[in-house]
């Protein structure tokens, strides 16, 4: 698919589903039948929404579309929304195997890096229910998915719903805190891979400013064995571009 074409599409897709949440068409469905990630590409849809505690309606927050490979390569668009429906924000972010996460800067044409993403195994149903974290299982949009929960105070915590039908990809996260809940949950599933992903991008400078950030957090946070980690991670990732 060509990038205009692409960035075309993309705009339509964000206008729909903001139009499709508020009327409805958009709500979580049962999808027949269910695209398996595993044999193709695909793309999926996701809102995210805010409940406050006092009550009242669900916000919508964001609308993030993810291209992925069969590969495993992926490319996020997320849309962020204020309370009244405005864009206020649009991130792009692409992970490709081998060679890390980024964020991507249109204007600066640049790459910062957040994290590494290597090759792995097809996460299983039996690695998601021996987990520790393991709470149950559940359905989203047809497919199977293996809950894990991370505990908080009282009643607060994360429930990610993982699904090993697409390439264990989290297709639910209900976030509970003490100012109220926020839902991320998967609204469509479109199959097929994507072409030209990564056309533009793959010629952009990698920084890694966002990197640096994070180590000085951790050491201002007193997490200092895990700051020198990702200090190694910085060394190795800078001196070849000092070269």
């Amino acid at each position: 698919m060509k990038p205009r074409l692409q960035i075309f599409l993309l705009s339509l897709l964000i206008t729909i589903a903001v139009a499709g949440f508020a009327y409805g068409f958009l709500s979580p469905a049962t999808a027949a039948p269910p695209v398996r990630g595993v044999e193709t590409g695909f793309t999926t849809v996701k809102t995210t929404t805010f409940t406050p505690v006092s009550g009242g309606p669900a916000v919508l927050r964001s609308i993030s579309v993810r291209y992925h490979e069969k590969s495993g390569d992926w490319k996020n668009v997320q849309t962020s929304l204020s309370p009244t429906g405005v864009i206020t924000a649009v991130t792009i972010s692409i992970g490709r195997i081998g060679k890390g996460v980024f964020v991507v800067n249109p204007k600066e044409k640049t790459l910062d890096y957040l994290s590494d993403f290597e090759p792995h195994a097809q996460v299983t149903p039996g690695d998601l229910r021996n987990s520790p974290q393991f709470a149950r299982t559940d359905s989203v949009l047809g497919y199977k998915t293996f809950v894990q929960r991370l505990s908080g105070d009282g009643n607060q915590g994360i429930d990610y719903y993982i699904s090993p039908d697409l390439q264990g990809t989290t297709v639910k996260r209900v976030e509970v805190y003490e100012k109220g809940t926020e839902v991320e949950e998967l609204v469509n599933v479109i199959p097929g891979d994507q072409t030209g992903l990564f056309d533009v991008t793959d010629a952009f400078r990698v920084k890694y400013d966002m990197l640096r950030e994070k180590i000085r957090a951790l050491e201002t946070s007193g997490r200092t064995e895990l700051a020198d980690h990702f200090k190694a991670v910085l060394a190795a990732k800078d001196q070849p571009q000092k070269q």
